[in-house]
């Protein structure tokens, strides 16, 4: 099969995150170099980790450079996602449509989550046990709201954190066992891309944001947003 050689996503009536599989399998080659394009923006802030003799002031450039790009490229990655569902092959076009669009949007509603998680992360190390386990809950509870995040950027015009920090809420709340079918789902495909070890740079960010994407639009399908998506959405 020639590079991006590929005929669409199928479109037929499948399980949701079944569903998603279809899309990887039927837009392999686009979808791996749009992985490869989002993981290589981590390299910096490896090197800057994994690099200790560096010297700190290039360190925090490295570190600050992965985060300042983080917002961005994340959405790209789902509204790309998201129009790899739909059926779209994937254009080199949608990035920089996507990165002048959305990515300051992105930036505002992201980067103070990832705050958050950073600060319970923090918190949850303090020798303090009352304080750690309560961070820690929190933390185990934000790693599962946050599994709608990047999908709800992708087919909503949320920019404040507080508001898309609802919305996920919502979801989780009225579909608790489809969040934790997803949420299982992304720690499989994370930790054997973790084993694989190249498995993260080349393919499953992109596995977790459609089976994300899929799961959003099964709970679209059942009228389970809240925040207007209905008029705010792409079209499909």
């Amino acid at each position: 099969m020639p590079f991006f050689d590929d005929t669409g996503a199928r479109t037929e009536e499948r399980h949701p995150l079944w569903s998603a599989f279809s899309i990887v399998a039927d837009q392999l080659e686009r979808l791996i170099a749009l992985n490869a394009a989002w993981a290589v923006q981590w390299i910096p802030a490896l090197i800057a980790l994994g690099w200790s003799e560096l010297p700190a002031v290039i360190r925090i450039v490295l570190i600050g450079y992965s985060l300042a790009v983080y917002a961005p490229s994340t959405i790209v990655l789902y509204g790309m996602a998201h129009s790899a569902a739909d059926g779209e092959p994937l254009l080199f076009s949608m990035l920089t449509d996507l990165l002048k669009k959305d990515g300051v949007r992105a930036a505002k509603a992201l980067m103070p989550l990832i705050g958050l998680v950073g600060l319970l992360v923090l918190v949850s190390s303090v020798e303090n046990l009352l304080i750690s386990a309560a961070a820690q809950l929190g933390l185990m509870l934000l790693v599962v709201i946050s599994q709608y995040w990047g999908a709800l950027l992708a087919v909503t015009q949320i920019s404040s954190p507080v508001t898309l920090l609802r919305e996920s809420a919502v979801l989780v709340w009225r579909y608790p066992f489809p969040t934790l079918l997803l949420t299982g789902a992304a720690a499989v495909a994370v930790v054997l891309g973790v084993i694989s070890i190249g498995g993260l740079f080349l393919i499953v960010p992109v596995v977790v944001a459609l089976l994300q994407t899929e799961m959003l639009r099964f709970l679209r399908e059942k009228g389970a947003l809240t925040y207007g998506t209905a008029s705010s959405s792409k079209p499909r």
